[in-house]
């Protein structure tokens, strides 16, 4: 298990070759084969950001009668799939067709809430993700039947997700998420700082207690109990 770090590719571009001789001389951005061979053998773990869809994008997507978003991943497939587990973050609800997707497409004067087809999913999918964190913000952007939807979906695709909760016993029961790959055994805790449009007494006790499990800032009078959580 092995972990190449970025420093490998960014500091030779950075050494001083005018003190060296010709036979110790580094050449920028190559590794050397120990490190390459290294890398090869070695458990890759791949880690991406928001996979999100604003209006525009959604709009532009559709063909007139369904959605294509495998364009949106052309340039990356290749490293995405070349990972031994790939995680990113599926930065909204699947919540269906009837009740609307996105809304916005930031600082248009409209309020933003997320909420992507199906298809979105089945994109990240075939892009070579095999885990997607539904712990975000905007995970109830489009209420909680939408984020319990969004999970029916990844089921029904065969997409690995964690962050996100049926009701109060599957949390219980599947608090620390461990997902297994290549005989590998890794647990992910995946939390949001909250959901957009709920408040603090809605996400601790609260109605949308169960969806997730949330951090909160030091002087939050649940800061100690959600420490304590992490921990645990």
């Amino acid at each position: 298990f092995a972990l190449i770090s970025l420093s490998d590719y960014i500091i030779p571009f950075f050494t001083d070759n005018s003190k060296t001789d010709d036979a110790t001389k580094v050449t920028p951005g190559v590794i050397s084969s120990t490190e390459v061979t290294d890398y090869e053998n070695s458990f890759k773990i791949l880690f991406t950001g928001d996979s999100i869809l604003l209006e525009d994008q959604v709009r532009n997507a559709y063909d007139g009668s369904s959605y294509d978003f495998s364009d949106m991943f052309e340039y990356t497939t290749s490293y995405i799939s070349d990972a031994d587990l790939a995680i990113g973050i599926l930065e909204g609800p699947l919540g269906g067709e009837e009740i609307g997707f996105t809304t916005s497409n930031y600082a248009d004067g409209k309020s933003l809430y997320l909420n992507f087809p199906d298809e979105f999913a089945v994109a990240i999918k075939d892009a070579g993700f095999d885990v997607v964190s539904l712990s975000n913000n905007h995970l109830c952007d489009k209420g909680i039947d939408a984020a319990i939807r969004t999970q029916d979906v990844l089921d029904d695709i065969g997409l690995n997700y964690v962050g996100a909760y049926r009701n109060s016993e599957d949390k219980a029961n599947n608090n620390v998420e461990i997902i297994e790959q290549d005989g590998i055994r890794i647990a992910i805790l995946s939390y949001p700082y909250g959901f957009n449009y709920y408040t603090d007494d809605d996400l601790f006790g609260g109605e949308v207690s169960y969806l997730s499990s949330f951090l909160t800032a030091p002087d939050n009078s649940m800061f100690e109990t959600v420490k304590a959580g992490v921990i645990e």
